[in-house]
């Protein structure tokens, strides 16, 4: 996607300006890209970006578009052979210029005076280099680790219509840096770029040579041609409210990491250039080589704010000379345009701490995806490190900022990823015409017990797979046999193009667990299924999404970053009780309003939404109570079948997970006041309980059968009941946010620091309100009801209530009934709906 905006003055607030009116412009196209179920990314280098992306279906609809790339490729007359090392090393061919399409810059434009252009312009060929040095973010490409900017050899690379012959000629690629010092106007350039540079394009319409109205060449036919000469550094001639104008188009930056560090790199650029425009450098040839010049551009390119500069004849750190001398400057130069103070400070002090950190875009980039490659596929570091750029991005938060991630995030729909992203390119393959000793002996080396055979042409001709590797015939004889005469002939092979659920049906088809991957009959990789099988298991994970997307109404929200620890809390299993859901409502809702970074998965469910739509605590049983039967019914009630889809669904969620590190937290409420309290099986949900800092009951789901929480308890999966309050009461809701907050943040999900002020607050006002009765209760005594017995509780009777034995509770069709023992009351019941009338509990 390109995005412009109109032209600003460089006054006072002109740096401010343009960060608005880009933040401005960006929040209006992301709007537009959510509705369409995408997401925007300022990027060098999309990192999760594939070969398979770089298709002209996926091009711009615009015939200009189509006939330069026709014209490229014309010119070219072959393949394009990319070839580029780094960390890592990537050779490939693609059909088409396409492969430029990788690449996003941020270009910054600067009108300039004709008579001073091409000192100006000199100027910014000498700072190229350390501005972009601490600006890369572009250091990986198809998984590969190359240069810090690899847009620089791709988009060179990519576009070169060089012929390569017998004899070395003369030439520049059309990507280029320059190769001298202008001397006198920038005519030169133009005269170069017609002299060296074929048209590919030519104006398909006759336009007139000047402006009838205004006297103005247009000069379409030399502006056509520029605009197929990428310099990184290109003039560029245009018509603005009808005046003509002269710019230099800064190309060389990339797109990215935020908008405020685009702004940062602009700062600075523009800085120094205004610094040496005023300073006693008349002749940049007489002091610097224009080689030293371009040398230093491609260095930092390759190395970023780790390369050494020769710097007007003496070879300097990067970084140092940034640090130490290019930033005064660049302030000095600011200020002598009259810039805001606060803006040069503000944008430069950006560069400062991005330099002295050494944390720019590309070093971000690939720190995390060393970091996550450790534990996580290739594919899902990379789209871990896109998700996280995206989330840094809307806070516009500058890069040197950004934390490395630790865990990966789930990829949606995994069984769509094409073979290309996950094949296995580091192969042994084995020439037809040798003999078996040298596959015997390769595979006792590298124990793959596969081997793929290729004639001289490197087309594939058979496999040698487990069965031939190590059959004991084949080994005795090893030395007579040729690989031709016992390999599989004529296997099934698949191209890099086809997505991962396609490949499994075809190895199911065949009765095989290997398949060679082929494009232009040449072999390029193998896939072995079971390395498919983390994408299988992915795309069981992909089923609990899927899960709840079927389960829409049930689902309250769900937040996933990571599958190492699991929290999920059910609410309305009593359909009377709400203060959950609103509770849940409220803080999925503030996690993406503050865009809050969560490490873990956090789900919450509704239990019995047909209860929860009457405002009944159940319709036809109680849901909380009919939990680990053996046998399902033949003819389910509501309760029934609403127990059957959650059960389905939450062990759906715990089959996938390991069950140490899942917590339940079922919230509910009290039909009596007073009631804020936790239930716990065990001592570590009772110590998980205790951050809450209200009263802890110890016994309860011993003694009352079939509960939700003894069920999944049985089931080894800590789970805890949070009782909120009172039905109906506000306060309820405040009392279960601030359980939710407290207990993700107990259990290392968030940090204390995350947790809003109003949660705070009310945590404290839980916590006085909890002061006088909390401690650890067990449960002494439960008055079971009946419908029949018509019970009545005493009126204005409160949870944790001092009861003495013998002291009336409440009445029934058999008379009064009083407390068998001493101790406090709780949960005395003031509904029609209940099975038990009240505990009587104590501390232990």
């Amino acid at each position: 996607m390109e995005l412009n905006i109109e032209p600003i003055d460089l006054k006072r607030n002109a740096l401010r300006t343009m960060e608005n009116v880009l933040l401005d412009k960006m929040q209006l196209a992301q709007k537009i890209a959510q509705k369409n179920n995408s997401d925007i990314i300022l990027t060098g280098i999309l990192p999760t970006v594939r070969k398979h992306d770089l298709r002209f279906e996926n091009i711009t609809n615009n015939q200009r578009y189509f006939d330069l790339c026709n014209a490229i490729s014309a010119s070219r007359g072959e393949k394009y052979k990319i070839r580029i090392s780094g960390i890592d090393e990537l050779i490939f061919q693609h059909d088409s210029p396409l492969i430029e399409g990788c690449n996003t810059g941020f270009q910054f434009h600067l009108q300039i005076k004709p008579k001073i252009f091409h000192h100006i312009y000199n100027i910014a060929q000498l700072i190229a280099a350390p501005v972009l040095a601490t600006s890369v973010n572009s250091p990986m490409l198809f998984g590969k680790r190359l240069w810090n900017e690899t847009r620089i050899a791709v988009f060179q690379q990519a576009t070169d219509t060089r012929i390569i012959g017998n004899y070395h000629l003369e030439s520049l690629p059309r990507v280029t840096f320059g190769n001298q010092w202008l001397k006198k106007s920038l005519i030169e350039i133009f005269k170069e770029d017609i002299t060296r540079y074929k048209i590919l394009l030519k104006s398909l319409t006759q336009q007139k040579y000047r402006n009838p109205n205004l006297n103005t060449p247009k000069l379409n036919a030399l502006t056509l041609h520029n605009s197929t000469v990428y310099r990184w550094n290109r003039p560029c001639y245009g018509i603005y409210k009808n005046k003509p104008s002269i710019r230099i188009e800064n190309r060389m930056l990339p797109s990215g990491p935020t908008i405020i560090d685009e702004i940062a790199n602009s700062t600075f650029w523009l800085g120094l250039l205004m610094f040496y425009k005023n300073s006693p450098i008349d002749h940049l040839e007489k002091v610097m080589e224009f080689d030293d010049a371009r040398i230093n551009f491609y260095t930092a390119a390759q190395q970023g704010i780790d390369a050494t500069l020769r710097w007007f004849g003496k070879r300097i750190e990067v970084r140092k000379l940034i640090l130490n001398e290019l930033i005064p400057k660049a302030a000095i130069g600011l200020s002598s345009i009259k810039i805001n103070p606060k803006d040069i400070d503000k944008y430069l002090n950006i560069i400062k701490e991005r330099t002295h950190s050494r944390k720019n875009g590309s070093r971000w980039i690939i720190d995390s995806y060393d970091l996550l490659r450790k534990k996580y596929s290739k594919q899902n570091a990379l789209t871990t490190i896109t998700s996280d750029m995206i989330r840094y991005q809307n806070q516009n938060k500058p890069v040197h900022k950004w934390d490395i991630p630790k865990h990966s995030i789930a990829i949606n729909n995994p069984s769509k990823l094409l073979i290309e992203e996950c094949m296995d390119r580091d192969i042994n393959s084995i020439n037809q015409d040798d003999i078996f000793e040298l596959a015997y002996q390769i595979n006792n080396w590298y124990k793959k017990n596969y081997m793929v055979v290729v004639n001289k042409t490197g087309h594939i001709t058979g496999i040698l797979d487990k069965d031939i590797l190590n059959n004991n015939k084949n080994i005795t004889n090893r030395k007579k046999i040729i690989i031709k005469n016992i390999m599989r002939k004529r296997p099934v092979t698949i191209k890099p193009d086809i997505t991962i659920k396609d490949a499994l049906f075809i190895m199911n088809k065949n009765n095989t667990t290997m398949l060679p991957v082929v494009e232009d009959k040449l072999f390029i990789g193998i896939i072995q299924k079971e390395n498919l099988l983390q994408y299988e298991s992915h795309e069981k994970k992909q089923s609990i999404t899927s899960e709840l997307s079927n389960n829409y109404d049930r689902i309250i929200g769900n937040y996933h970053s990571n599958n190492e620890k699991t929290i999920i809390f059910t609410a309305a299993i009593h359909g009377n009780e709400k203060s959950g859901v609103v509770a849940l409502n409220r803080f999925f809702k503030d996690i993406k309003m503050l865009d809050l970074k969560i490490e873990g998965t956090v789900i919450g469910i509704i239990g019995n939404i047909n209860a929860l739509t009457k405002n009944v605590r159940f319709i036809d049983v109680d849901m909380n109570r009919i939990w680990g039967r053996k046998e399902e019914p033949k003819k389910p009630n509501s309760e029934e079948k609403e127990l059957l889809i959650l059960k389905s669904l939450l062990n759906n969620i715990i089959s996938l997970k390991n069950k140490k590190n899942i917590c339940i937290i079922d919230l509910h409420n009290t039909s009596s006041s007073n009631g804020v309290f936790t239930i716990v099986n065990n001592k570590k949900e009772a110590q998980l309980a205790s951050s809450l800092k209200i009263p802890v009951i110890n016994n309860l789901l011993q003694k009352v059968k079939g509960s939700f929480a003894a069920y999944y308890h049985s089931k080894k999966v800590n789970t805890i009941v949070f009782e909120g309050g009172a039905i109906g009461d506000p306060a309820a809701v405040n009392n279960h946010e601030v359980g939710i907050w407290k207990i993700l943040e107990k259990k290392g999900f968030i940090k204390s620091e995350s947790i809003p002020e109003k949660i705070s607050q009310n945590a404290n006002k839980m916590s006085q309100f909890a002061k006088k009765i909390k401690g650890n209760y067990a449960v002494k005594y439960i008055h079971k009801i009946k419908q029949e017995d018509e019970f009545l509780m005493n009126p204005n009777m409160l949870n944790f209530q001092k009861i003495k034995e013998g002291e009336t509770i409440g009445h029934d069709i058999r008379g009064v009934i009083q407390s068998p023992n001493s101790g406090y009351l709780l949960m005395p019941l003031y509904q029609n709906q209940g099975t038990e009338g009240f505990y009587i509990i104590d501390y232990i």
